[in-house]
């Protein structure tokens, strides 16, 4: 059987993501964390080196259009989340969303 690498990009680097989400993607085999996403780039930048992730970006926009990524896990702020992963849906990404996906029930 050929077994595919799954490429994560990481929208929000936060103390979730840093502690727990990297980490747990990366015990998978066939896991890798390709990228990381925060509103400052120095942000992003630190999360980057200090995780040892290949990319680091200021804006969703260069993440989502990068072929190698096949799925995103959001860990943004909750008003955030639904509009990143309407987003990477859209791009043809798999989604992995902290709680909650809407803020409103007709969301």
């Amino acid at each position: 059987m050929n077994e595919k690498v799954v490429s994560w990009g990481v929208i929000g680097a936060s103390t979730i993501a840093r502690e727990w989400m990297v980490n747990s993607i990366r015990k998978h085999p066939l896991g890798r964390v390709k990228a990381i996403v925060s509103s400052e780039l120095s942000r992003a930048q630190a999360f980057s080196a200090q995780m040892g992730i290949p990319d680091a970006y200021d804006s969703i926009v260069p993440m989502l259009s990068d072929r190698e990524i096949d799925a995103v896990y959001i860990s943004t702020k909750n008003d955030q989340h639904l509009s990143q992963a309407l987003a990477a849906i859209e791009a043809g990404k798999h989604v992995l969303c902290e709680k909650p996906l809407a803020l409103e029930p007709k969301d």
